[in-house]
């Protein structure tokens, strides 16, 4: 899919994209920018056939992940938490949380929806994840104790 982005704090370029990428051959469902790590300039990107994509907003590149499989199926949902962790929710059921840094997964609840994940928030100040999914349920994931990542 293609992705474009806009600068709107120039108004020169305003209506028209500053760049676009292609990111894989499927289509994009979800993105998120990284705003829980300070001086982090990543903007995550998922794809129906579970591609993710980390894009550096300075250069627009693409750092680590470049379109790697991170889940079998379609990736629905993404939220960047604390200590660069990625969470992403998708059509397996499954919150998955991915080390940004590494390019690997550190943790999956696999067990805690019954239909597609949809929806992902970080809530810094509590230090927990939160799900929601098809399945109408609300699930939260302690993810934060004392600045180190609680993967129980």
């Amino acid at each position: 899919g293609a992705l474009r982005i806009w600068d709107l704090r120039d108004h020169s370029t305003s209506s028209k994209p500053v760049a676009t990428l292609l990111c894989g051959r499927h289509s994009l469902l979800c993105l998120a920018w990284d705003v829980a790590n300070s001086g982090s300039h990543l903007l995550a990107v998922g794809d129906e056939d579970g591609g993710l994509f980390l894009l550096d907003n300075r250069n627009l590149s693409v750092t680590l992940f470049d379109g790697q499989r991170a889940r079998q199926n379609a990736i629905r949902s993404l939220a960047w938490c604390a200590n660069h962790i990625l969470a992403s929710g998708g059509d397996d059921y499954k919150v998955v949380l991915l080390d940004s840094t590494k390019a690997c997964v550190v943790k999956e609840y696999a067990n805690s929806h019954t239909d597609f994940v949809t929806a992902l928030a970080w809530d810094a100040t509590t230090g927990c994840l939160f799900s929601g999914g098809m399945d109408r349920v609300v699930q939260s994931y302690p993810i934060i104790s004392k600045s180190t990542v609680a993967l129980p």
